[in-house]
């Protein structure tokens, strides 16, 4: 059978160690990859995964779903390699399990995206071939022992992985969740959120030590984030981009100002090359400047994406 391998084009093979596990808003799939030893700097770091073909053949031939899928990264777990049962037997190269985010349609319970809805028909001991993990993720402040992370209901597991390195160092985490539902979505659809839902199926992916608060509406959200700010000494978000100035506000208005450094958000739009040439991951800047979210992100200090 097909092994976790660093592969000589620089690419990994990787191998379906759980298939995707299905949330309200998101699924997680685990696969089995040779060990990195980096779970202190996979927070906001993303896999472009070839989908659509297991094979070498395959990823030769098949280009049904022509570009590779940006999964970020959920979770990190090192693997025990198991004893070696001959003594001119080689000992098994070490792997860890990678839990990666599989995003569903903004304000609904599905993808329609027909390579992520691929990926959900994997089942254990399926091979996937990445690349990564690429950019630049979120990094905690040696000195930080308050972390609020922000996020909507859409992308809470990109902030997973910064969590027990907070409760490692003694901290204290509170995480905010919009679960606004999406004008986009009608209220009687049968995709369509329930708040609950997300509670149910949050709290038990969450250690007994973070404080999670769960927002139905706009309102309510604005108000958990005014009662966290001054109480945070560091702030890492995962919302949409038309909520990066209402954030930048919040901050200015109980802490007077936003000082570089104190807030990291991920930016969420189009990856598709991971190297920045095709340019598909450009976005404006508040400056009038752009930058490519692939190399210079897609996690950047909030005070470039807000005026």
């Amino acid at each position: 059978p097909t092994q976790p391998a660093a592969n000589a084009d620089k690419t990994l093979t990787g191998i379906v160690h759980t298939p995707v596990r299905h949330f309200p808003t998101y699924g997680l799939l685990t696969l089995q990859l040779p060990a990195m030893q980096m779970a202190d700097l996979a927070a906001g770091r993303y896999f472009l995964v070839r989908c659509g073909a297991q094979s070498e053949f395959e990823r030769l031939h098949q280009w049904h779903f022509y570009t590779r899928q940006p999964l970020f990264v959920a979770g990190i777990q090192t693997l025990i390699a198991p004893p070696v049962d001959h003594a001119d037997s080689a000992p098994s190269a070490p792997t860890e399990l990678w839990t990666l985010h599989l995003p569903f349609d903004p304000g609904q319970r599905k993808t329609t995206n027909p390579a992520f809805q691929w990926l959900q028909s994997l089942q254990p001991g399926a091979a996937l071939n990445l690349i990564g993990p690429l950019g630049q993720g979120f990094g905690l402040h040696p000195h930080s022992r308050r972390l609020l992370l922000v996020a909507n209901a859409w992308h809470i597991p990109t902030l997973f992985t910064l969590i027990e390195p907070m409760l490692d160092l003694g901290g204290h985490v509170t995480l905010l969740v919009d679960a606004s539902p999406s004008p986009h979505v009608p209220i009687d659809s049968a995709d369509m959120v329930d708040a609950a839902d997300v509670v149910t199926a949050l709290i038990p992916q969450l250690p007994i030590a973070v404080e999670a608060h769960v927002s139905v509406n706009p309102a309510e959200f604005e108000q958990e984030l005014s009662n966290a700010i001054p109480w945070a000494d560091q702030i890492c978000a995962a919302l949409s981009p038309h909520q990066h100035q209402a954030l930048a506000d919040q901050i200015r208005k109980h802490r007077f100002r936003l000082e570089s450094g104190f807030a990291q958000v991920l930016m969420q739009t189009d990856l598709l090359c991971g190297v920045g040439a095709c340019l598909a991951c450009v976005v404006s800047l508040p400056s009038g400047s752009h930058t490519r979210t692939c190399i210079h992100g897609p996690v950047m200090d909030l005070t470039r994406l807000a005026q």
